[in-house]
């Protein structure tokens, strides 16, 4: 096909005095400057290296599988500039297709930011760590890793297998701090004895005491504190599992007179703010060790 105005690219890529001529594989002619992409690419830096012959008067140019659409954002994510916008997960996808073709390691960390604003990681979060360690986003893997905690462990089995080849231990691997349940069925969180001693009610007028480690606790509790810990291997390991309608049902099944009476007692609703922040702060305090 002869060049004509209508198979030129948009500005800057309808440069007549670069050097070198991309053509997509719907005949659209981007006029760029070679230089820009040996820096950007290893593969163009040898590509655009080979000598020309000295007789050649044209534009040499270069036939691309690339559509144009793919190609203009890439080139634009090379170029000096404002960075476009990809709207979608189909053409990032595309994008990161040729990002890995040529070597455009730039590209591929600039898709990073791209794919955390257009992936749901709250549906997706196995997809979306896997995306992250074949493509090295650091911020991607961690915002995952955190999405995963909100599903169960088959659940998060039952996602798409190529992604559970890349992901599935690594994220299974960083949610066993959160507790375990023993042959008994009881479930640990860590510290809570040390770290609720001050918002816990004081069992000085409880009848219904349990003794764990060195202090006594009101029944009601310690069962709240497992239905807890069930609904966290339930449900994932979230502070959203903090319901507070569900602890005033349990005081109000203790055999303690003391206990019903104070169903509504700040301290209680003090000590659910106070373990919602305990729940959120481990979550985040936790390392995620990646090989990038």
């Amino acid at each position: 096909m002869g060049e004509g105005e209508k198979d030129i690219a948009s500005s800057p890529f309808d440069d007549s005095e670069a050097d070198i001529i991309l053509r997509s594989s719907n005949n659209v002619n981007f006029h760029v400057y070679s230089v820009v992409l040996k820096l950007a690419s290893p593969i163009f830096r040898d590509m655009f290296s080979i000598p020309q012959p000295a007789t050649q008067t044209e534009t040499p140019v270069v036939e691309m599988e690339e559509d144009s659409t793919t190609l203009d954002i890439m080139l634009r994510l090379c170029y000096p500039g404002p960075d476009p916008r990809v709207t979608t997960l189909a053409r990032l996808t595309s994008i990161l297709r040729v990002a890995e073709k040529y070597d455009l390691d730039g590209v591929v960390e600039k898709m990073g930011c791209s794919y955390a604003e257009l992936v749901d990681f709250e549906e997706v979060p196995i997809e979306a760590f896997a995306m992250a360690c074949r493509y090295r986003w650091k911020e991607v893997a961690l915002t995952a890793a955190k999405a995963s905690l909100g599903f169960t462990t088959d659940e998060l089995l039952h996602q798409e297998a190529e992604a559970l080849k890349v992901a599935c231990n690594n994220v299974t691997k960083h949610i066993e701090w959160v507790g375990y349940y023993t042959s008994t069925g009881r479930f640990e969180v860590y510290s809570f004895e040390r770290h609720a001693s001050n918002t816990v009610p004081k069992p000085k007028r409880c009848s219904d005491v349990m003794q764990l480690g060195y202090r006594a606790f009101p029944s009601w509790w310690c069962n709240y504190m497992q239905e807890i810990g069930k609904e966290f291997m339930l449900q994932g390991p979230t502070s959203v599992c903090l319901i507070d309608s569900s602890i005033l049902k349990t005081i109000s099944a203790s055999e303690c007179k003391s206990c019903k009476d104070v169903a509504n007692f700040g301290d209680i609703y003090r000590f659910l703010e106070q373990f919602r922040d305990r729940i959120d702060s481990t979550i985040k305090s936790v390392k995620l060790e990646l090989s990038f």
